[in-house]
């Protein structure tokens, strides 16, 4: 694990770089839909796409299980029931209105992606242990592979997967118009990282 002030370095890059995605176009509509029709985990997402990115990390789908073992009680505990709460609330602000409705559906908004970003921290802290790979891991491999551990895990039917599916084509375009994200290449316990 990156000692202290690198790991805060290194959840900050992370973070900056979901933000900076999360803003091309397309993205945000494409994380959408993984997430409601193909029941993916957003940070598991692009918390993997960071890593491949920025480690040429060895994914497998045993290391995306541990990954989403490792954030499910912030899932299940947190980030649901603030998008549920969020959600019933769009609904009562189109049936009824008010400013002080809004405000509260923001406010639930800030705390759901706080947890999120928790969920990233943690992450962060599990992929930089993990060993490079010493063949090319591509943004198509991570995705696809994200999103077959969870059309497995939910038994997503294959009309909806082909619809997910499809999303992806946005995130290699979004990804290459980007600044590149410092690249991580130590390997546990080196404390060595170099920028790309």
């Amino acid at each position: 694990m990156p000692a202290g002030g690198e790991a805060d370095e290194l959840e900050a890059a992370q973070w900056d770089f979901v933000v900076a995605l999360y803003a091309k176009p397309g993205v945000r509509d494409s994380c959408l839909a993984l997430q409601n029709d193909g029941r993916a985990d957003i940070p598991v997402l692009l918390a993997a796409l960071y890593a491949t990115i920025t480690q040429n990390t060895a994914l497998d789908l045993q290391t995306i299980g541990e990954m989403d073992h490792l954030v499910e009680p912030l899932r299940k505990e947190y980030v649901l029931p603030l998008r549920a709460m969020r959600t019933e609330l769009k609904a009562a602000i189109s049936q009824f209105g008010g400013s002080q409705l809004k405000a509260l559906r923001e406010k639930i908004l800030e705390a759901e992606l706080l947890a999120e970003r928790e969920q990233m921290v943690l992450l962060s802290r599990c992929l930089f242990q993990k060993t490079q790979n010493s063949e090319e891991t591509t943004i198509n491999d991570t995705l696809k592979l994200v999103c077959d551990f969870y059309f497995h895990k939910y038994s997503v039917e294959e009309e909806i997967r082909q619809k997910a599916l499809a999303c992806l084509a946005v995130f290699p375009d979004a990804i290459s118009s980007m600044k590149r994200p410092p690249t991580y290449l130590s390997s546990p316990g080196s404390g060595q990282r170099s920028a790309r």
